[in-house]
């Protein structure tokens, strides 16, 4: 059987999207560890964007300079640390098994994601075990820990924040599983970066950063009446790299702007509850002197937490851009309130379901061929806007894995 199938496909699909999409440019990702990273892993890198070829920080001040050096080269400067002379034998039991605990499973990208693995653990006679958070840091090691007493060889790791993750690689190592984090990365207490499937945040969300400054600058925004809410979420390293791409290639972008137009929301979380709050206090101390609004949100759609704040104070949505990460067709629904809402939103689009296949793929890889994890894997990104957004849903539609 081939492997990584979904993974190709959904290359193909961002690659056919090519003539109405901006895309930004390829390289390799970093190297395995053990020197032997698999093809698929190789195929995906091939289409992604790694942080080592985003615009470099030129504009960023000193305030935020030291951050974005940091997101932008996270992946390809870190030291890795894979543990397989530690790993116990895999199967020994008759069967192997994998365990994806995850901080949110049932959220609209971590519920089509898990479908995606147990679609390719079935296929390949591997045991797929989903382990939901649920938000929770402590339901999230007590996961961790069901997922070893389970005598799981494989843990995907979707922790609540990046801080867990030193103490969560620590159990895995005692107990010889493999590990891997997917989406939301981090370190283990020894200061190595995790072995990681997903995507470069921060060249991720410089992509569609980038294109609502263009946007911006087409439609004349005066940076003199311009604020910029970014929903962000210092705690989780994902979400603010995120926002710090965004923030840069904004600050790239846009003639004239300073840090004075941006607003730096700590949501903790980046829920959509919290999202809505603090932009709406945001909002309302900022409206008097505001005619252009820009937000973007690393995590949640950003369109649940500024369309709401927008149309209870019939803001004019010629004056609105909006970005952030999409990953399934609420985005088109979103635009089906009126031509100017379509046209305020640009978002960088993944797809769940191939990238959970993907992983499981790497897990099937270790377990049969005893090829390591790869430091960092990536996968395909284009930018959703109202120019390409039926591309899009015939591309969401074409990749998804019923439950």
């Amino acid at each position: 059987m081939k492997k990584f199938v979904a993974v190709l496909l959904c290359a193909a699909m961002v690659l056919a999207c090519v003539g109405c999409a901006q895309q930004a440019a390829p390289a390799s990702s970093a190297s395995a560890s053990s020197g032997s990273a698999s093809s698929a892993a190789s195929a995906a890198s091939e289409s992604t964007i790694p942080a080592s070829t985003s615009a470099p920080a030129k504009k960023a001040t000193e305030k935020y300079a030291a951050d974005v050096e940091k997101a932008s080269t996270a992946y390809s400067k870190d030291k890795y640390f894979d543990n397989h002379e530690h790993y116990k034998k895999f199967g020994k039991d008759g069967k192997y098994k994998v365990a994806f605990v995850c901080k949110f499973l049932t959220s609209s990208w971590f519920g089509p994601k898990s479908a995606g693995m147990k679609a390719e653990a079935d296929k390949l006679g591997i045991e797929y075990i989903g382990i939901d958070a649920n938000n929770n840091e402590d339901a999230f090691m007590q996961g961790v820990q069901n997922a070893i007493n389970q005598d799981a060889d494989a843990i995907i790791l979707t922790p609540v924040t990046a801080a867990m993750l030193p103490a969560v690689v620590d159990l895995c190592k005692k107990a010889g599983v493999a590990y891997i984090t997917t989406d939301d990365g981090g370190y283990d207490a020894q200061g190595n970066r995790i072995p990681h499937l997903g995507l470069d945040d921060y060249a991720l969300c410089y992509a569609s950063g980038k294109a609502m400054g263009e946007a911006a600058v087409k439609r004349g925004f005066d940076v003199a009446s311009l604020k910029i809410a970014l929903l962000d979420a210092p705690a989780v390293e994902s979400i603010h790299a995120r926002n710090l791409g965004a923030y840069q290639a904004l600050m790239d972008t846009i003639p004239g702007l300073t840090d004075d137009n941006f607003l730096w929301l700590d949501t903790v979380d980046n829920l959509t509850d919290n999202n809505i709050n603090k932009l709406s206090s945001a909002f309302q101390a900022n409206k008097a002197t505001t005619k252009y609004w820009m937000v973007y949100c690393g995590g949640n759609n950003v369109w649940e937490a500024a369309f709401p704040i927008f149309d209870e104070n019939k803001v004019d949505y010629k004056n609105v851009i909006c970005g952030g990460v999409c990953a399934d067709t609420s985005i088109a629904d979103a635009m089906k309130g009126s031509a100017d809402k379509a046209a305020s939103l640009f978002c960088s689009g993944i797809l769940a379901a191939p990238s959970g296949a993907a992983l499981i793929d790497l897990c099937n890889d270790l377990f049969k061929k005893g090829k390591l994890f790869p430091n960092f894997t990536g996968y395909p990104v284009n930018i959703v806007s109202a120019d390409n957004i039926d591309r899009w849903v015939l591309d969401v539609k074409a990749s998804s894995v019923k439950k």
